[in-house]
């Protein structure tokens, strides 16, 4: 399921960047073209590296913090 999440972002991501840039390249505005393509480029950057990057984080353990379960759709963090 993740994977072919991924790759509908992957796909959004770079039809998105021809979308913004396709004009810009046609009158020859390379510079207007290029700041354009910031936007779609942290998208696939962040399909690729934000999967991993999250999961490195929900395994990290907070010194002094201890998990609670969401009650009521509020997270309860605390000190031990």
């Amino acid at each position: 399921m993740l994977r072919s999440t991924r790759r509908l972002l992957v796909f959004a991501s770079l039809l998105t960047l021809a979308l913004n840039i396709a004009e810009p390249l046609i009158a020859g505005q390379y510079g207007k073209a290029r700041s354009n393509s910031v936007g779609p480029l942290l998208l696939i950057g962040w399909a690729e590296v934000g999967v991993r990057h999250e999961a490195v984080f929900d395994r990290a353990e907070v010194e002094g913090l201890r998990r609670r379960p969401v009650a009521a759709g509020r997270l309860k963090l605390g000190a031990v």
